[in-house]
């Protein structure tokens, strides 16, 4: 009975121990808490300061990662995932600067011209977020950017947008077309529990 058993314990051993190496790991150490890190534009989970997260059972490949966070300028990066090995990542990121544009002298039209609506000008439309208590004042993202905090009226031209609204516990995500919707309400049943790949 002990040989049976003795067996049945390599066995699932061998299992798990070829399910590993089939699959690879990523280890990000960064110096800021709580930035947002995607994997192929997927949101992952939030750092903390000097603590190595992980992420783990990806598949071998190349992978773009992205780690944002508000006032920072964002960090991107591609990865490569070995099978059966640990990929380690140390992310700095470092506050964001006043873009140049600012400082820049916008000259004085002539009294004489009349104001036009410039050549090329696109339409801004507004949309109205909503969303249920578990989300609110969390990060409304568009296409991957920050945008504002939810429940929030964002305004964006014609066009298609990966929508998507998380905090650290919850998420929800959409295609939105604008201005074919110019309200999303985020219901319970539609709000999503983020699974973090480590304890």
């Amino acid at each position: 009975m002990g040989i049976i058993l003795s067996i049945g314990g390599f066995v699932i051993w061998m299992v798990q121990k070829f399910s590993e190496e089939k699959y690879g790991k990523l280890r990000i150490v960064s110096n800021v808490d709580s930035a947002r890190v995607f994997l192929a534009k997927d949101f992952k989970r939030f750092t903390s300061a000097n603590k190595a997260i992980g992420i783990d059972s990806l598949e071998p490949g190349s992978y773009v990662l992205s780690v944002e966070k508000d006032g920072f300028a964002a960090f991107d990066a591609n990865v490569s995932i070995v099978a059966g090995e640990i990929t380690s990542v140390k992310v700095e990121l470092r506050l964001a600067q006043a873009p140049t544009e600012s400082l820049a002298v916008v000259s004085k039209p002539a009294t004489n011209s009349t104001a036009t609506k410039p050549a090329g000008a696109v339409n801004s439309y507004q949309i109205t977020i909503t969303v249920h208590s578990k989300l609110k004042n969390a990060d409304i993202m568009i296409d991957g950017k920050w945008e504002a905090n939810a429940p929030a009226t964002i305004s964006l031209s014609k066009g298609r947008y990966r929508l998507r609204i998380e905090n650290e516990a919850y998420y929800y995500e959409e295609t939105l077309r604008a201005p074919s919707r110019n309200i999303v309400n985020v219901t319970e049943d539609e709000i999503k529990k983020i699974l973090n790949d480590l304890p």
